[in-house]
C-alpha cells in the first residue's frame, strides 16, 4: 500500500511541475501525447497536415462574378485514419439566413457560393448518395468514399461560382467601379490539428481565422486593362506589362527609393499591358496560409525596396496601389519599409517573413499574406494601421496561431510590440500604451471581461476587443517590465522561431516564457491570463517612524503590478522608488515600503501612467 502512494504522489509532483499555471482538459492531452512539450517547443509526436492548390479564378469586374477551379492534393501527416473532411466556404457569410457579426447590406445577400462541380479522386460527388453530408453556416462537413490513411494524400476537384458584394462588407469587397478586393474566395480545407481534429469555427465576420501552411498556383483571369496584385510571386509579370512598367517594376525591386511604376499619365497613354483581350495574372506561394488579390484599372502603383537583415541577403519589396484621389497614400510605401525595417532590426529583431507585400486602398484595416487591405482617411492613422497590419507577417502568418481561439496572442502582439516602431520611426501617437492603458482601467473588471485564458470566440462585442487588445498589451506590459526589454524580446524570437510554419497554442507561448527566462512565471500567469481581476493599487497608510517613511501600499484588484513610487518635497525636488511585480508574488493584499525619510515631505504618489490602474484617485498622499 505505501509503494502504491508513493508512486501517486510522485505522479503528482511530476504533473504539478509540469503544468504551474492551468491547462485545460483537452490541451493536457497534447502534452501527454507529446505533439507537445513542456518546454513550449513542438513535441517529438508533432504534427501537421497541407495542402496544395491549383486555382483559376474569372472575376467579371463589372458583375462582381467569380468563377474559379481548383484541384487539391491534401496531404494526411496525422497518426489518425480520417474517414470525413470540413471545407469553409467563407463567402457563405452572406448567405440568407447566415449568422453574421456584422449587419449586411439586403443587396449584399446571396444564395451562397454555388458549388457546380465536386470530384474526389477523379469521381463526381455531387447528387450522389453519401454517409454524411452537411453543408451548414460556412462549412461543409462530408465523408469520404473511403477513408484517408496516415501518410497518404487525396485528391480533390471543386468548380463554383460566388458572387462579391457591390460594395464593402467586412473587409473584402468593391471599392470603386472596377475596383476590388477579393478575399476568402477559394473552398478551402479546415485544418485538422492534435487538439480539436477538425477546426469546427462558423465565419461570422468578428473572429478571424486559422489555416495551414499551403502552397498556391494561381492563375486570375479579367478583362483587358485591369491589374492585379496579389500574395505570391508574379511569375508572367513580363509577358502581361508593357516593356516600360516591367522596367519600373524590376528597378523597384533594388530600389531603396520609391519608385512610381504605374502614374496616373500612365493610365492615360495605355502603354501598360502587352495588347490582349484579356489578361491572365499568373502567382505561385509556397507555405503560405492563404491567397488574397486585388483587381483595379485606375489605381496608381508605387513600390520600394528594404533590406531585412545584417547579412543583406534578405529583403523585402513594399507595393502600395492607391485611388488617384488618395494623394498621401504615395506615403504607404515608404512608410511601410521603414516599419518592416525596424521590424527585423529592432522591434522584434527578426527577418520579415515575406520577399513582398501590397498594400491596397480599400477599407478598414486587415491583413493577409503578403496583402493589406486599409482605407485611406488620415496621415498619423494610416502610417499606424499600415505598420500594424504589416506586423501580422510574423503573427499569424510565420506563426500559425489560431485567431479564433487565441485573438490576444494574435492581435496584443502585433500592437504591443510596434508600439516602439511608431515612436521611433514617425514620432507619432497615433496608438501608444499611455492610451491603451487608460482604455484597460476603463473597462477591466467589469463584469464583460473574461480572463485572456478563455478562448475568444466564447468573447463578444466589447469583451472582444478588450481581451484581444487591451487586456493583453496590458498583460504584455506587465511581464515586459518584469523580465526586461531583451529578455521578453528573446523569448518572443523563441516562440517564432519555435513555432515558424507551425501551429503553437498560447499555452506554447506560456511554456516558451518561463522556459526561456528559466523562472517559474506562474505568480504572474495565472492572475493575468487566468483569473478575474483588475489592476489597482491604492497608497492606503503612510506612517513616519524615526528616521523612515513607511507605506502600505493595498493590492485591490488582485493583479500583480510594478510599484512607481514619486517623493515630492516642498521644495519641488521628487525622488522614485521603483518595484518590481513580483513583489506580489506570495499573493499578500498588501505590502509595506520603507524609504528613508527627506525634509519638507509634500507629496507620495503612485506614477501610474504606463502601469495599469484602475482608480487614480488613491493613489496620492499629501503630508500636513
Amino acid at each position: 500500500m505505501r509503494t502504491i502512494f508513493s508512486i501517486i504522489i510522485i505522479f503528482f509532483a511530476f504533473k504539478v511541475c509540469s503544468q504551474p499555471f492551468y491547462v485545460p482538459y483537452n490541451i493536457l492531452q497534447a502534452y501527454e501525447k507529446r505533439t507537445r512539450d513542456y518546454s513550449g517547443k513542438p513535441g517529438a509526436n508533432y504534427f501537421q497536415n497541407k495542402a496544395k492548390y491549383n486555382i483559376t479564378g474569372y472575376l467579371d469586374p463589372k458583375k462582381g462574378i467569380l468563377n474559379g477551379e481548383e484541384d487539391i492534393r491534401y496531404y494526411n501527416n496525422s497518426p489518425d485514419t480520417l474517414y470525413y473532411m470540413t471545407i469553409r466556404f467563407y463567402h457563405d457569410i452572406l448567405k440568407k439566413g447566415n449568422l453574421r457579426d456584422e449587419e449586411a447590406k439586403e443587396d449584399f445577400i446571396t444564395k451562397g457560393v454555388k458549388v457546380n462541380s465536386f470530384m474526389i479522386e477523379g469521381e463526381e460527388y455531387l447528387n450522389k448518395d453519401i454517409l454524411y453530408y452537411n453543408r451548414s453556416g460556412t462549412n461543409l462537413h462530408f465523408s469520404l468514399p473511403g477513408f484517408l490513411l496516415p501518410g497518404d494524400s487525396i485528391q480533390l476537384r471543386i468548380d463554383w461560382t460566388t458572387s462579391l458584394p457591390n460594395g464593402h462588407f467586412h473587409r473584402y469587397g468593391n471599392y470603386g467601379k472596377s475596383d476590388w478586393f477579393v478575399a476568402y474566395w477559394y473552398p478551402q480545407i479546415a485544418v485538422y490539428d492534435d487538439i480539436d481534429g477538425w477546426d469546427m469555427h462558423n465565419y461570422t465576420g468578428l473572429y478571424e481565422f486559422y489555416n495551414d501552411f499551403n502552397d498556391f498556383n494561381v492563375e486570375i483571369n479579367v478583362p483587358s486593362g485591369h491589374l492585379v496584385w496579389a500574395t505570391g510571386d508574379f511569375l508572367n509579370a513580363e509577358q502581361v506589362l508593357s516593356e516600360k512598367i516591367y522596367g519600373r517594376l524590376q528597378r523597384s525591386e533594388n530600389s531603396d527609393s520609391v519608385v512610381n511604376i504605374i502614374t496616373e499619365k500612365d493610365w492615360k497613354s495605355s502603354k501598360i499591358f502587352n495588347k490582349s483581350k484579356k489578361l491572365v495574372y499568373k502567382f505561385s506561394a509556397k507555405n503560405i496560409t492563404d491567397f488574397a488579390f486585388s483587381v483595379s484599372d485606375n489605381y496608381l502603383w508605387d513600390a520600394t525596396t528594404c533590406i531585412t537583415d545584417s547579412a543583406k541577403m534578405r529583403k523585402t519589396v513594399v507595393h502600395a496601389v492607391y485611388k488617384p484621389t488618395s494623394k498621401r497614400f504615395n506615403k504607404i510605401a515608404e512608410a511601410g519599409a521603414k516599419a518592416i525595417r525596424h521590424f527585423s532590426y529592432s522591434s522584434l529583431g527578426l527577418p520579415y517573413p515575406f520577399p513582398r507585400v501590397t498594400v491596397f486602398n480599400g477599407d478598414g484595416g486587415m491583413e493577409f499574406p503578403m496583402m493589406v487591405n486599409e482605407d485611406y482617411s488620415d496621415d498619423i492613422k494610416n502610417k499606424f494601421v499600415t505598420m500594424h497590419e504589416l506586423f501580422h507577417g510574423y503573427f499569424p502568418f510565420m506563426t500559425g496561431i489560431n485567431e479564433c481561439k487565441y485573438a490576444w496572442l494574435d492581435e496584443g502582439l502585433t500592437s504591443y510590440l510596434p508600439m516602439e516602431t511608431e515612436s521611433a520611426v514617425w514620432g507619432n501617437k497615433y496608438f501608444q500604451l499611455e492610451e491603451v492603458l487608460q482604455l484597460y482601467n476603463e473597462y477591466s473588471g467589469n463584469d464583460f471581461e473574461n480572463p485572456l485564458g478563455q478562448i475568444s470566440s466564447q468573447s463578444r462585442d466589447y469583451s472582444y476587443y478588450h481581451q484581444a487588445y487591451y487586456q493583453s498589451i496590458a498583460a504584455f506590459s506587465v511581464l515586459e517590465g518584469y523580465l526586461g526589454r531583451e529578455l521578453f524580446r528573446e523569448c518572443i524570437r523563441q516562440f517564432v522561431n519555435r513555432w515558424k510554419g507551425k501551429h503553437p497554442t498560447s499555452f506554447d507561448f506560456l511554456f516558451t516564457l518561463s522556459d526561456i527566462s528559466e523562472q517559474d512565471l506562474s505568480w504572474l500567469i495565472n492572475p493575468w491570463f487566468f483569473h478575474y481581476g483588475w489592476a489597482d493599487l491604492k497608497i492606503d497608510t503612510v506612517n513616519i517612524r524615526g528616521n523612515r517613511v513607511e507605506v502600505k501600499i493595498d493590492n485591490l484588484g488582485g493583479m500583480p503590478v510594478p510599484i512607481e513610487l514619486n517623493i515630492t518635497t516642498k521644495d519641488g525636488d521628487m525622488m522614485t522608488k521603483k518595484i518590481k511585480a513580483d513583489v506580489w508574488k506570495d499573493k499578500e493584499p498588501f505590502i509595506y515600503i520603507n524609504i528613508d525619510t527627506v525634509p519638507d515631505l509634500y507629496k507620495i504618489e503612485l506614477n501610474t501612467t504606463l502601469i495599469p490602474d484602475k482608480v487614480k484617485t488613491n493613489n496620492y498622499y499629501y503630508f500636513k
